[in-house]
């Protein structure tokens, strides 16, 4: 069974309008994407008292990351992302090469940095609509 190296697994961040001329963001550490699948619940007074749920629910995307900041443009990219809270596509691309495209919005950013090291940052991602997986 085929292993995937940590460091392949990338966040890159397109144009605003299409999903094209994707940028690696830079000096990225740790990567954790998670797939929600949240149920809606449609119990009936009938159906008591086994719940039901509407087939499909609500899938969301939602991608955290960490790294070094830089001045690439790829981090220049982002924080006027975050700033203006701009719903651009983005592309998440794993180890084994398969990704995820779609619209996403930069939720939070963070940086951090301690007095003898160096400056950090951290990203919280989440789609909006439709994502599209490319195996």
């Amino acid at each position: 069974m085929a292993k995937y190296l940590g460091k392949d697994f990338l966040l890159q961040v397109g144009d605003v309008a299409t999903a094209t001329n994707f940028v690696t963001v830079a000096a990225m550490r740790t990567t954790s994407l998670t797939i929600n699948n949240d149920q809606i619940d449609v119990t009936e007074k009938d159906v008591m008292p086994w719940r039901s749920l509407l087939e499909g629910g609500v899938r969301s995307m939602e991608l955290s990351c960490a790294g070094i900041i830089t001045n690439g443009a790829s981090m220049t990219t982002i924080r006027s992302a975050v700033m203006t809270g701009q719903i651009r596509y983005f592309k998440i691309v794993s180890g084994n090469g398969d990704f995820f495209t779609g619209l996403f919005q930069v939720a939070s950013m963070e940086r951090s940095g301690d007095h003898d090291k160096e400056e950090v940052y951290t990203l919280k991602v989440m789609s909006s609509g439709a994502v599209t997986y490319t195996p």
